[in-house]
């Protein structure tokens, strides 16, 4: 157990013991009130905004400067804006702006020489203030104080001036500097961390597919193919490229759903995933099936068997109506026969202010459209799933986020990153190696359209990829709805 007292404002005190529960199923730690009680069976001692006297444990300090308590958690602006005390460190964030240093490397990081981490031999000191970091980046404050949307209203990380911050889980990383506080070599003591996942599983790679399209190929599609080719290697190449893509349109799967190349794909693997459909169309922008088309329903009893998860990918306007999602949800449930526990916003629509308590109030158990339309990204600062912060109760919610952190588009779209699958393999491993290195988790959305066979431009390629790098390294391969099983048990 570790034992906290906390020692801030009262107006910060609840988003305090939120961030506390959060980052305690991140750990597998327990963090317990002990301001004045006993500390038998404690094993360190956390204290936040004041130095403790002896007690004769391990200790962390976080937010220990003389005369600083934080009034609220955009901490980056009242270094910006003068309001800091002057002996608060100027670069407040600069543990999370690359790679994370060894704990010698952090001892002195400013470019005053000024400590962001100091000890003793019981006591480790850390000026930054890590917790509300954490709430500034679990409650989306960046977007909460940026008016600019795009024009499906979506907030974009290029609307910010610190859209940097979104390069790296600022969260996972603040979790892992804590450990690396706690077990620092020049610290007696060490406090090992629990096994989080299951059957002991270093990390978490969560797979979903957003069924936008039945039919795989398209004309447009087609010709978005075979652009790139005839650029880079000439007419010479288009024959054989348009050969594959004619095999495989003339496959079945081309006109089902590409379901079972999926499914087969991921049972090599032991491994499922979870499944967004529309259950109506109520705009141009919404995906234009019917569940009630033979085909579909025996493509979706299929999923079914091979141990799939539905859930609902909410049409463009519903994540401002929950009467609509309500509709949805219950529409899509009648055709499966079961309960529908996650929803997925089409086009990734969210606005910060409401979609959430929507979602919970339409019937949900977890959500998964936090992330970034255009660019891979931790949108919420993590890649664990989290309950967001309900700021008219000041508790948590019931409803789990889990962030979607990279979807296959934002890599190959011209409009978005443009890249090749050979040039976007480093861009997953990265993600991948820094789930592995954080013991966190990787939400990915791979189009159905986009996995087929006969691939020739390589993106089915990289999702196999993807499942192969997991499985070598001993991670956790689930849906949506199994992370969020486990998750709920925490």
């Amino acid at each position: 157990m570790i034992r906290v007292e906390y020692h801030g404002p009262a107006s910060f005190k609840a988003p305090f013991w939120y961030v506390l529960r959060q980052l305690s199923r991140m750990t597998g730690l327990v963090f317990a009130n002990g301001a004045g009680g006993d500390r038998d069976g404690v094993r360190a001692e956390l204290f936040y905004g004041k130095m403790p006297d002896s007690s004769g444990k391990r200790r962390l300090c976080i937010g220990a400067v003389p005369e600083y308590l934080p009034d609220n958690a955009n901490v980056r602006r009242a270094v910006a804006d003068g309001s800091a005390p002057q002996n608060l460190p100027r670069r407040i964030l600069y543990l999370f702006t690359g790679d994370m240093p060894s704990f010698e490397e952090i001892l002195y990081l400013d470019a005053d020489r000024q400590p962001l981490v100091s000890h003793s031999e019981q006591t480790v000191s850390c000026t930054c203030d890590l917790i509300a970091t954490c709430f500034y980046m679990l409650n989306l404050e960046q977007e909460n104080r940026t008016a600019t949307r795009d024009e499906h209203g979506r907030f974009q990380r290029e609307f910010t001036r610190e859209s940097s911050l979104y390069d790296m889980p600022v969260v996972d990383r603040i979790v892992r500097l804590i450990e690396i506080l706690l077990v620092a070599p020049k610290v007696p003591g060490i406090v090992p961390y629990p096994a989080i996942w299951p059957d002991h599983k270093p990390f978490a790679v969560a797979l979903s597919h957003d069924v936008d399209r039945i039919r795989t190929w398209t004309l447009r599609k087609a010709r978005r193919a075979i652009a790139p080719v005839l650029k880079s290697r000439g007419l010479s190449a288009v024959l054989p490229a348009a050969g594959y893509l004619l095999r495989s349109m003339a496959r079945p799967e081309n006109w089902a759903g590409n379901f079972k190349t999926i499914t087969r794909m991921e049972s090599q693997y032991g491994a499922a995933s979870t499944f967004f459909f529309v259950q109506q169309r109520r705009s141009s922008i919404d995906p234009g099936y019917s569940l009630t088309s033979g085909r579909l329903q025996r493509g979706i009893s299929a999923l079914d068997k091979a141990g799939a998860a539905i859930g609902l990918h909410g049409t463009s306007g519903a994540y401002r109506n929950a009467e609509k999602l309500q509709h949805e949800k219950s529409g899509l449930e009648r055709v499966i026969g079961k309960t529908v526990n996650g929803c997925r916003q089409h086009y990734l629509t969210f606005d910060s202010g409401m979609t959430w308590r929507i979602l919970q109030d339409a019937g949900f158990s977890y959500d998964s459209t936090v992330g970034f339309s255009n660019a891979p990204g931790y949108r919420c600062g993590t890649g664990f799933p989290y309950h967001p912060w309900d700021p008219d109760t000041q508790q948590e919610m019931s409803l789990i986020e889990i962030p979607l952190v990279l979807m296959d588009t934002v890599l190959f779209l011209e409009s978005k990153q443009g890249l090749s699958a050979a040039n976007s393999h480093q861009v997953v491993f990265d993600l991948l190696e820094e789930t592995r290195i954080n013991r966190a988790c990787l939400t990915v959305n791979w189009h159905n359209s986009d996995l087929f066979a006969d691939d020739w431009s390589g993106f089915s390629e990289l999702y196999s990829t993807i499942l192969e790098w997991t499985a070598e390294h001993n991670g956790w391969l689930c849906t949506l709805d199994e992370l969020h099983d486990w998750w709920r048990q925490l």
